[in-house]
C-alpha cells in the first residue's frame, strides 16, 4: 500500500483507471476530471494538503484528513487480507472517527466485518439508494483495543 500525500494528475489519472474498473458508468467521476482542482473540488477540499490517497495494485481510498471523511474507496477485484490489514493499520493510527458513503455490497459489508471483530463502532448508519443500489452514510468511531 502507498499513502500519497501530494495529489498531481498523474495519480488523478490512476484513479480514473481503477475506478473505470471497479464501478458501473453512474458511479463514474473521477475519470471525467482533467486535473488536481476538479479533484478537489470533488472532494470538497480547499487545499490539496486535506487529502490523503491510499492505493493498492488494483484499489484506491481517498480520505479528506481534515472532514475525516473517506471521499471514495474503489477496488477493481477483492481486497486482499493483506491490504485490508494495511488500510486498517493506518486508519487506526491517524483517526478516531470517519464518515463515509458505503455501497451495501462493497464496503459496506467490510464495515460490518470490522464492527463485529470489534475494531469499529458505528455511531450511525442510515441508508439510500442511488441507481439501483442500496448505499449507507456511515459515521464510525475507530476503537483503540
Amino acid at each position: 500500500m502507498r499513502v500519497h500525500r501530494v495529489i498531481d494528475r498523474e495519480l488523478v489519472l490512476r484513479l480514473a483507471r481503477i475506478e473505470e474498473k471497479a464501478y458501473p458508468p453512474a458511479y463514474r467521476y473521477i475519470r471525467s476530471m482533467e486535473d488536481v482542482e476538479e479533484l478537489l473540488e470533488y472532494c470538497e477540499a480547499s487545499y490539496p494538503d486535506e487529502l490523503i490517497v491510499l492505493t493498492g495494485d488494483n484499489w484506491y481510498m481517498v480520505i479528506n484528513h481534515v472532514s475525516k471523511e473517506v471521499i471514495d474507496w474503489a477496488a477493481a477485484g477483492r481486497l486482499s487480507m493483506a491490504d485490508l490489514a494495511k488500510i486498517w493499520r493506518f486508519i487506526k493510527e491517524n483517526f478516531d472517527e470517519l464518515h463515509m458513503d458505503a455501497r451495501e455490497k462493497t464496503s459496506y459489508k467490510i464495515m460490518k466485518v470490522f464492527e463485529g471483530r470489534g475494531r469499529i463502532e458505528i455511531l450511525h448508519d442510515s441508508s439510500w439508494t442511488w441507481a439501483g443500489e442500496i448505499f449507507h452514510h456511515v459515521h464510525i468511531r475507530i476503537k483503540s483495543s
